[in-house]
């Protein structure tokens, strides 16, 4: 037994957060809910990104369960899926990132100092839902520091939910 639910989100902004159009359909079922995307777009900072469809995440019995969410803006991408974890009985969360203009988004959180690159490689989120640990190995391109050009920066990090201690390498 499930309900389904058309969903067609549309929202107005004339904010660096614009307009969004998030369409997909709903599902609630006894073990949890699911949304299965269709087409959808979202405005950020003047660039249209576009939610592919066919992707779709879900919480059951507890478990994340992503698999083909794909977000697109010209050379921009973010993929995200999950994989059972070898360490435990939860799904990792993966994020696979190309290009990704730091400059459209950071300013959001983070007025000072002003940072400015293309990130590409991978994050991994693993036990999203209990205690998250937090793995990432990126390198940034056209890397600006307060208007600094400093290069291509390569970056290793992990995060601890538990400890709460972060290390991090950067060559």
């Amino acid at each position: 037994n499930s309900d389904t639910t058309q969903l067609q989100l549309t929202t107005f902004s004339d904010g660096p957060l614009g307009n969004a159009a998030i369409n997909g359909f709903f599902y609630s079922k006894p073990d949890g809910y699911e949304i299965n995307f269709e087409e959808s777009s979202i405005i950020v900072n003047n660039k249209k990104w576009i939610l592919s469809s066919k992707g779709s995440i879900a919480l059951k019995n507890g478990y994340l369960i992503a698999d083909g969410v794909n977000l697109s803006n010209d050379n921009q991408r973010i993929s995200m899926y999950t994989q059972p974890s070898d360490e435990g009985n939860w799904n990792n969360l993966y994020a696979n990132i190309t290009e990704f203009n730091m400059g459209d988004i950071i300013p959001f959180f983070l007025k000072e100092p002003r940072l400015e690159g293309l990130i590409s490689g991978k994050v991994i989120v693993e036990d999203p839902m209990g205690k998250p640990n937090i793995q990432t190995d990126l390198q940034l391109h056209q890397f600006y520091f307060n208007n600094d050009s400093v290069g291509t920066i390569a970056l290793q990090g992990e995060y601890n939910s538990v400890t709460k201690l972060m290390n991090a390498a950067i060559d």
